[in-house]
Order: C-alpha cells, then structure tokens, then sequence
C-alpha cells in the first residue's frame, strides 16, 4: 500500500478537532502519516489532541505563524513525504472508507487524481452523515473517468461540487507546478482549475465521503477583509488562464460573476471606490452569465437583475443569501 499523506491546517479549532483527528485515525486504509499544520492557533486545539495523538507514530504535529488556510496547506505539502496529498479541514469528518475507496480509484484507473462529492451538514447536528454513510454506502466503488479539462466547466458551474481541495486524493507530483495562493480568498477557485489542467485522468467516485460541516451564518457574520478584493485577481486570472479554450471561458465567466457578487454584498457601504470596482467587474460578466444556458438557473437571474442598477441588485443579493441560510437551518 502507498503512503498517503493527510494534511489538516488547525486554527482555534478546538471545538471540533478531536472528532475530525477521531475520524481520519480510524480509516480502513492504515498507511497514512496524518500532518497537523497548527496555524498560530490561539485556543486549546493541539493540547486538545494530546490523548490521540501519543502512541500514533502516524501523527505529526507542525507549528508555524499565523498566515492563513493557503500557507498551512502549503506548509504541509513541503512536509509531506507520500506518493499521494489529500487535505482535511479541522471542522469536518471523514467517512470510514474515504482514504480506501479513493486510493482505490486512483490507482485502479492510473489517475492523476480522485475525487467524491462533500456532503453538507449543520454544526452539531451529524444525523444526516449518520443515516447516509451506512455499511452498503461505504462500500459503493463505482466511479467515472474523465479528462482533467474536461471537468473545468462542471465545477466553475457547481453542476459537480469538487471546486475545494477536499474530498480528493493527488498524486504529490502535481504540486511541483501548483501552490495555493497565499494572503487571498477564494485560493480554492484560483487552483483547482489548474490542478485539473494538469492532470490527465481524474476519477470521480459516486459515494459523498467527505462530510463537510456547514456553520449557519458563519459567513454572513464574519468581519470583511480587504482579502475579498482578491476576487478581482482570481477572476482575471482565471479568465487569462483559461481564454483560449470557449467551452472552459464561459464557465469561467459564470464563476467570476459569482464570486464578485458574492464580495459585492459584504463591502462596507462607506467603501465607495471599491464598491464601484466590484461592481464594474459584476457588470463585465453578467452578459456572458444571462446568455449561457448552461450557467445556474438563479446564476442567470441574478446577472439580469443586476441590470436593475446597483441598490436594487445589492438588496437582492442579500436577501438571497439570508434565504440561503433560512434553508440550511431547516435542513435539520
């Protein structure tokens, strides 16, 4: 069996590290060295561990500076000393046959890379992961082969949802090229995208293995930082990365729109100038977006609402968000 390396950042997150650590130790598939990125945690996290982590020999512990989720992922590839990298945020749980069925199919099918759909569920609530990951599940190896590009467009319009470095298993030399970049948001977008550029066969396993905790409001409330102007940089990147290909530009579109909007709604109303530029940005894409008719269908409402003028597209924008979360707490 090869040595598959699983990289956890950890900042202040003591309230769910140990089910997370709990539920990557206990995998079927055993040849895995565990590498916590400790991110200058200001809370309990690692102490939290201590009782786990002693006697395992698979689990090692990092301390660095604080720099962000990008840093500490990049922290842990220069570490890992595997033939494959998966990551794990501290505040989700893994299903028992993760690592197993998706080395399985990376290594069946000779792929660069192997993925599953996450599973979302509410903070402090796992019944759904419960009732979902029963024995028959956990065991479904079916899977479907694709060439990395061609599942570009699917993910930059989260038809399938493998946008985020979780729920996958690399090869480690994919990461000689690619790096997540460091001191932005959206570093998720920004790399993916290469990754499949760069991989010729990606395998796509059909149970969701990955549990994925969703904490209502937790974006709605969070402080804004200027890092959300990196939308701006990711999406012209994006767009220059991916020009020469119209099949792969129109989705890039899509995503562009969507995180812009999505920055657009938390900007400090004060915040003229940077207003103006995120809007100038929305009213960019929003054509592309309304006349693609593989984009979302409320993607596409809300590029002609933005024809509407800024205040009224902000309002709505809002309003759909906090709808979004009135949905989740029902999901209960």
């Amino acid at each position: 069996m090869e040595l598959i390396s699983i990289i956890v950042p950890v900042y202040n997150a003591e309230k769910y590290i140990v089910e997370c650590l709990l539920s990557i130790k206990t995998q079927t598939y055993k040849n895995i060295e565990i590498l916590l990125i400790d991110d200058g945690s200001k809370d309990n996290s690692i102490e939290k561990c201590k009782s786990i982590i002693e006697g395992d020999e698979r689990i090692k512990v990092f301390c660095k500076d604080n720099n962000g989720q990008a840093s500490a992922r990049n922290y842990g590839i220069r570490q890992a000393t595997g033939k494959y990298i998966m990551f794990c945020d501290s505040d989700d749980i893994l299903a028992p046959t993760y690592v197993e069925l998706l080395y399985n199919a990376v290594n069946r099918e000779k792929s660069d890379l192997a993925c599953c759909e996450t599973v979302k569920f509410l903070d402090n609530d796992n019944n759904k992961l419960k009732n979902l990951w029963t024995k028959e599940y956990l065991y479904n190896e079916k899977y479907r082969s694709y060439e990395g590009k061609e599942l570009i467009p699917d993910s930059l319009y989260e038809k399938i949802r493998i946008t985020e470095p979780v729920g996958k298993i690399y090869k480690t030399s994919l990461f000689e090229k690619v790096m997540f970049p460091e001191g932005l948001i959206f570093e998720d977008l920004a790399t993916t995208y290469k990754v499949l550029l760069l991989s010729d066969k990606v395998t796509i396993i059909e149970p969701k293995l990955y549990g994925y905790r969703k904490r209502v409001g937790s974006t709605l409330n969070s402080p804004f930082s200027n890092k959300c102007y990196s939308a701006i940089w990711v999406s012209k990147q994006m767009l220059e990365d991916l020009k020469d290909d119209a099949y792969c530009y129109n989705a890039a579109c899509c995503a562009a729109f969507r995180v812009n909007r999505l920055v657009y709604y938390r900007i400090n109303w004060r915040d003229i100038d940077n207003k103006k530029m995120i809007w100038n940005q929305i009213c960019n894409y929003r054509k592309a977006v309304v006349h693609d008719g593989r984009a979302k269908k409320y993607e596409r409402a809300l590029a002609i609402l933005s024809y509407l003028g800024r205040d009224a597209f902000l309002y709505i924008v809002r309003f759909y968000e906090k709808m979004k979360i009135v949905y989740y707490m029902f999901q209960r």
